[in-house]
């Protein structure tokens, strides 16, 4: 299984096993795993994480 139908796949089991969730679309779940790899400095990311976290 490629990464494109394994992304679907996992959009599909989230969709149904966490229906009030939005946000799980293949689309944004191929950019959720590319994250990382485009910002590997785990302060970068934990700075991003606080600023969308809210107070």
């Amino acid at each position: 299984m490629g990464e494109r139908e394994s992304s679907i796949r996992l959009a599909v089991d989230l969709r149904r096993n966490f229906p009030e969730v939005t946000g799980l679309s293949p689309r944004n779940l191929e950019h959720m795993r590319t994250f990382p790899e485009a910002f590997p400095d785990e302060q970068i990311v934990q700075q991003l994480v606080a600023r969308c976290s809210g107070p």
